[in-house]
């Protein structure tokens, strides 16, 4: 806008409203996983209900309030406008896809065309509403505004429902092989392809609405691997019950077909599916079945075994093995961007309840593969807000890390996230000078007990505005960027290391944090080898030979203890150590 930094008055004062509020509409369908939105959901193709009780509410010639026409009329139209522009780019690629495929699906020239017709119709249409979106967000008088809306969204929102009830649906649907040859039955590779990668970015509303948007002839099933993503599509988002039931159907189709190589996928899926929702006898039935899958292939099956030794435990400790199912169906159904490290923490909260569990080894492998998962989201969103940074959209951002749900991190994440948002914040203020990534900000961003240290010798301070200080940044980063290598190494000892000699720096705070969590993975390694010896030694009747174990498994707790003081699990260790000296006394 011209003249942005004087007094805004006017229809000024209105478009720097207007842009204030609809900033955070249109961003937040631009960051984290896109899905394809339906046609008009929850809106009328002729305006929304918010717009239309807005007018009915002002008399004939009245000039709205412009706050509340900038959030009851224009924001629903821009929200509608992004939703529009999202779905429409996703189906430009899907019909791009096709398009390239073409030779290989042996079209004929003139269902080539058909597919290039659509997807230039559908490039059209895209450019439309990103046409609208811009003009909305121009200077200009809230009649010029309000013509938009009413007249050329609506002109703009028929030709979109031609489209899709147009011939261009049935190229959308993924079925390119059907389409082409004027029938239902399709060899899967498009759907199947297009749905793995939907389940890869964690978008399993679209898998769902692609499973439901097939087109089939009576009698005909969708392909097993269809069937089977839309099945996980259903259990990652808490709708169990209906996986369950279409993984039964799929059991059945492939040992009817013969399809051996998904029989212990499904089965294992089903097993842990029915014990997670308190179906014990069915639970149990298909650990058996797999156990003897597995022997038939000359395999062994740990984990049905360990299943097995837990569901035999439910007669006499209900109240764990019920604890035990609430998690294994939390971790089943695992979905990052929902429940982050949740399941993380309820294993955890297990083993501080039940240390002498012998299903403990079983909870600690989850443990291990939930941290796993969650870690791996949280380093993919951090690399996104500082993508996002470094490409100077702050306000983007901020917004990803406002969508995360502060009660699916632990506070050191919380911490780091709350680091990250400061710097943005006093970024987007100018309260910082500009910086190249989001890590160089965060740089700045120390406590008061550290800003009073001074350096020691070859240590380095704040960063400044000279060379040398970028210099002196880039040697820090070398050093941290050592020790995340080691932690991703699960070297954990030498990561604690390397960041005990960053905590004097203006890495300081960071470095705490990551100390923290190299110890806490480091001795939760070390106290699952301690809880797998105990449990070892319970099993054996050789009185020296357990003997043994425990004294193992009591040094490998005792160097926890001495090793990792800031892992935060001195009582868990100082009970598990009190059972070991009582089976100890009982021996001697």
């Amino acid at each position: 806008m011209n003249n942005m930094y004087s007094t805004p008055t006017g229809s000024h004062r209105f478009t720097l409203l207007l842009c204030g509020i609809a900033s955070a509409f249109l961003f937040s369908g631009c960051v984290g996983g896109l899905k394809t939105i339906g046609p008009y959901e929850g809106n009328t193709p002729t305006g929304s209900s918010r717009q239309q009780a807005a007018q009915s509410a002002s008399p004939a010639g009245a000039v709205p309030d412009q706050a509340t026409y900038a959030r009851d009329v224009i924001i629903p139209s821009l929200t509608r406008i992004n939703r529009r522009i999202s779905s429409y780019e996703k189906k430009i690629k899907i019909l791009q896809d096709v398009d390239d495929r073409a030779d290989s699906l042996d079209f004929s020239p003139d269902q080539h065309n058909q597919v290039t017709n659509c997807r230039l119709q559908a490039t059209d249409l895209l450019a439309d509403f990103k046409h609208l979106q811009n003009q909305l967000l121009r200077e200009q008088p809230i009649q010029k505004t309000s013509d938009l809306i009413n007249k050329s969204l609506p002109d703009i929102e028929k030709k979109d429902i031609v489209f899709l009830e147009g011939d261009c649906r049935k190229w959308l649907t993924g079925c390119a092989y059907s389409a082409a040859h004027g029938n239902s039955a399709d060899d899967g590779t498009s759907v199947e392809s297009f749905m793995n990668s939907s389940l890869d970015s964690g978008d399993y509303s679209d898998v769902i609405s692609r499973y439901q948007s097939l087109v089939l002839s009576p009698g005909e099933e969708p392909g097993i691997g269809i069937s089977y993503c839309y099945g996980i599509a259903l259990m990652k988002t808490g709708r169990e019950r209906e996986a369950v039931r279409v993984f039964n159907t799929l059991l059945e189709r492939t040992r009817e077909q013969g399809a051996k190589q998904w029989e212990p996928k499904l089965l294992k899926l089903l097993a842990d599916l029915d014990f997670g929702l308190g179906n014990y006898t069915t639970a149990r039935s298909r650990y058996e079945a797999l156990e003897r899958l597995y022997g038939e292939l000359g395999s062994q099956n740990d984990w049905a075994r360990r299943q097995l030794t837990a569901l035999n435990y439910a007669g006499s400790h209900s109240g764990e093995v019920h604890d035990y199912a609430a998690l294994l169906l939390g971790y089943t159904s695992y979905n990052p961007q929902r429940d982050g490290f949740t399941v993380v923490q309820q294993a955890q909260a297990f083993q501080q309840k039940y240390p002498a569990s012998v299903i403990f080894s079983s909870v600690s492998d989850i443990e291990q593969k939930a941290a796993e998962e969650a870690e791996k989201w949280f380093g993919n969103l951090l690399e996104h807000v500082d993508r996002l940074s470094a490409e100077h959209n702050n306000e983007d951002a901020l917004l990803l890390i406002e969508k995360v749900p502060s009660d699916i991190l632990p506070m050191d994440k919380q911490a780091i996230l709350q680091l990250k948002k400061n710097s943005l914040a006093g970024a987007a203020s100018g309260a910082l000078v500009e910086q190249d990534t989001i890590q160089e900000e965060i740089l700045q961003t120390t406590t008061p007990a550290e800003s009073s240290v001074a350096p020691e010798s070859g240590q380095v301070g704040e960063p400044g505005d000279g060379s040398a200080a970028h210099v002196e940044v880039d040697a820090l980063q070398a050093t941290w960027d050592e020790g995340m290598a080691l932690m991703q190494a699960k070297d954990y000892d030498k990561s604690i290391e390397v960041f005990t000699g960053l905590l004097n720096t203006s890495f300081g705070t960071r470095a705490g944090l990551q100390i923290e969590e190299a110890s806490r993975l480091a001795a939760q390694d070390d106290r699952k080898k301690a809880a797998e010896l105990f449990v070892r030694a319970g099993r054996s009747t050789d009185l020296g030979d357990k003997r043994e174990l425990l004294l193992s498994s009591r040094r490998l707790l005792e160097d926890i203890l001495r090793k990792y003081p800031r892992a935060g699990l001195q009582e868990k260790i100082r009970r598990n150590l009190n059972r070991i000296d009582q089976e100890l006394a009982a021996i001697e």
